[in-house]
């Protein structure tokens, strides 16, 4: 099936406080070969919130789930939804007395790691499917906080283009709000080994990208 076919959508807005807590509304929606796995997990309703609070502390020490839904998640002709309430401490990353680094996307640049870990191949590299990732953080920034030089700034954009798919992001502010949108579409499932090196350096790149950070502070832009 085409990436299309097993595609992730998340959004989280993003509510900052000045000591970089943050308190986080999630909206995600899982399609396609990726949906199994998840319906499985999460079929237990008793154990739903400790699983999905597990999985948020995993990812950020401290963070508390205040709330989720997975409504219609046993009707696999649908979508599954997932709605959530989380507050992670230390979310922004301290960067002097009134700054901080926050990070571009709701997962850690580990492609690399998780796809292509080995340094070369002599046998076809098989995924288990083709798929779209499409995601959209929303950050509402304390009052008379802005970007500042240092970080990537308002109408910044990386794009990465290979044989095996694409991946962009970019960056805008509307008011107090900083907006960072990515979308990565894979659309190859099997790597050749004379292949290897360049779908791994792809991989790079994006992880790479992930890596990059928004610095925002009290005062003006680029101050």
């Amino acid at each position: 099936m085409p990436a299309s076919a097993s595609r992730v959508e998340r959004r989280w807005e993003l509510s900052l406080e000045t000591n970089g807590d943050a308190r986080v509304t999630e909206a995600l929606s899982i399609r396609g070969q990726a949906a199994a796995n998840w319906r499985e997990h999460y079929q237990s309703a008793g154990e739903r919130a400790d699983r999905y609070g597990r999985v948020w502390s995993g990812r950020f020490p401290g963070a508390r789930l205040a709330a989720v839904e997975m409504p219609g998640i046993s009707d696999r002709e649908q979508p599954i939804t997932v709605r959530s309430t989380v507050t992670v401490p230390k979310f922004g990353q301290a960067r002097g007395a009134r700054s901080f680094e926050l990070p571009v996307s709701g997962r850690d640049a580990d492609f690399v790691r998780t796809y292509a870990r080995l340094s070369e191949r002599h046998d076809d590299l098989v995924l288990a499917y083709p798929w779209q990732h499409d995601e959209e953080l929303t950050y509402k920034l304390p009052a008379g906080w802005k970007l500042q030089a240092g970080g990537l700034t308002d109408g910044a954009a990386r794009d990465v283009e290979s044989a095996f798919g694409r991946f962009h992001l970019d960056v805008r502010v509307d008011g107090g709000l900083v907006r960072v949108r990515s979308f990565l579409d894979v659309e190859r499932s099997r790597i050749a080994p004379d292949e290897y090196a360049r779908f791994r350096a792809f991989l790079g790149e994006i992880d790479a990208t992930l890596q990059e950070r928004l610095l925002i502070g009290a005062g003006e832009a680029g101050s």
